[in-house]
């Protein structure tokens, strides 16, 4: 079995739509990238992930927002807008640390 790798198209609606997929199927992949980072390996099954429809990411931020406070909210934003090396999978542990 090939290690997954989520490819999102880089906008902050696109992550939420990764960590909505990830968390509410339980999934756990070997990296989240932006589709722009991406460089192809012959060893990872790539998994691009569209944007979540309006009802459906609003209903995860207001998950989000009710299991966090809205600093904890605030500093997700920050830290994706930091654009750190492996933030996605960053932030990604902290929720499924979190949620």
């Amino acid at each position: 079995m090939l290690a997954k790798i989520y490819i999102y198209d880089g906008s902050f609606e696109g992550l939420l739509s990764v960590f909505r997929e990830l968390i509410l199927d339980k999934l756990e992949p070997i990296n989240i990238i932006q589709e722009l980072s991406y460089k192809p390996s012959l060893f990872n099954d790539v998994i691009f992930i569209n944007c979540a429809n309006q009802k459906d990411l609003s209903d995860f931020c207001i998950y989000i927002q009710q299991k966090l406070s809205n600093k904890a909210f605030k500093a997700i934003l920050l830290c994706y807008l930091s654009e750190l090396k492996g933030f996605e999978m960053l932030l990604y542990k902290y929720l499924t640390i979190v949620l």
